[in-house]
């Protein structure tokens, strides 16, 4: 705002008169057409936005996954004094965050008759989901890890609201088993029909035919 003082000097009128010049300021060109994408649970200030443009609450978590959301910026001219400050929005694509397996790549066990558990195995976040897992044995699909040999397991963490899902492969071997020496019979064994047990799984061991002492 400016305040002039014009003098007149006509040669009927004399004196002075005052008048208020106000010049607005300018409105600045501005584009708020770019998109942005962001992990699920992060912060706005997390996103790099061109020079003079700012978001109005950098410290917004983003909370919610989903395409198109709008949030409110600002842009703020070099020469404040001649220009606006311009309000807008930015869109910022909201998506969910990568989720990770931890476990081993080999475990080792021994046959023992019962069924093996990875009991290790954790993930990279707290959401309720069940793992998955999936057995090839020589080739072919099976239901549990219970037979000796070597096993190929993928492990799959579902897909859930806030998290993408993933898979981890991992090598399982079960060792065979050794069986604890048994006492010799001094009878012939032909003559009888006899069975031999495990003695801690309790399965039917069979024998080659072997010649008696």
């Amino acid at each position: 705002t400016y305040e002039n003082n014009l003098i007149i000097n006509d040669e009927r009128y004399q004196g002075n008169v005052y008048i208020n010049l106000i010049i607005n300021k300018a409105t600045p060109e501005t584009d708020f057409s770019n998109s942005y994408t962001a992990y699920w649970n992060t912060k706005l200030e997390l996103i790099t936005l061109p020079d003079g443009y700012s978001w109005k609450n950098s410290n917004q978590v983003l909370s919610v996954v989903g395409e198109n959301q709008k949030f409110d910026a600002l842009f703020t001219p070099k020469d404040t004094n001649n220009y606006l400050t311009i309000n807008g929005q930015f869109e910022v694509n909201v998506i969910k965050v990568d989720s990770e397996i931890y476990a081993d790549d080999e475990y080792v066990f021994n046959y023992n008759g019962r069924i093996h558990q990875l009991n290790n195995v954790t993930i990279s976040h707290d959401e309720r989901v069940e793992l998955e897992y999936t057995y090839v044995l020589n080739g072919e699909k099976v239901e549990n890890l219970l037979n000796a040999g070597t096993y190929e397991v993928t492990i799959k963490l579902p897909e859930t609201d806030h998290y993408n899902e993933s898979s981890k492969k991992v090598t399982i071997i079960i060792n065979k088993a050794r069986v604890n020496e048994i006492d010799y019979l001094d009878f012939p064994l032909e003559a009888y029909h006899l069975e031999f047990y495990h003695p801690t799984t309790k399965e039917l061991l069979i024998f080659e035919k072997s010649n008696m002492i």
